[in-house]
């Protein structure tokens, strides 16, 4: 169910079936009963700054032969579409940075994870773009390892 105007839905159900989520019942455009919770988010400074010293894990959601392409090290390599499947591989105890090459995929692995109950996640604005943009470690894979 898509919480959005009329003229966004296409486009929502498109970015959705991409990353896998291919179920959507439909939508309303009015706001619901209580709190909606925003997606909160984080400069690439701010996450260099916590990941450098392990204070968080970074967590790439774009498909493997994108994380190939350039990844920020260390990061562990997760689909947006996978992740509900794979939560056990999330943890729980830590901060975990989202990021995608733009920021949609990462937006939406975010608002899957809140749904299942996990906290603590932060998206990274700007994603992959602006981390480079910043002048910070990039890598290239010849082997996806990530799920």
């Amino acid at each position: 169910m898509l919480l959005a105007e009329a003229g966004q839905v296409e486009d929502l159900v498109r970015k959705l079936v991409r990353v896998g989520l291919d179920r959507t019942v439909g939508y309303v455009t009015a706001p619901l009963k209580g709190d909606l919770e925003p997606v909160p988010q984080i400069t690439a400074e701010a996450a260099k700054g916590r990941w450098e010293p392990g204070e968080a894990l970074l967590l790439d959601v774009p498909s493997g032969e994108e994380y190939d392409g350039g990844h920020i090290p260390g990061a562990l390599n997760l689909y947006a579409g996978r992740v509900m499947r794979h939560l056990d591989r999330v943890p729980q105890d830590q901060p975990v940075i989202l990021r995608r090459t733009a920021g949609d995929r990462s937006s939406i692995a975010i608002s899957a994870l809140m749904a299942a109950g996990r906290r603590n996640l932060l998206n990274l604005a700007g994603g992959l773009r602006e981390w480079q943009q910043q002048g910070f470690p990039i890598e290239k894979s010849t082997e996806n390892v990530g799920v």
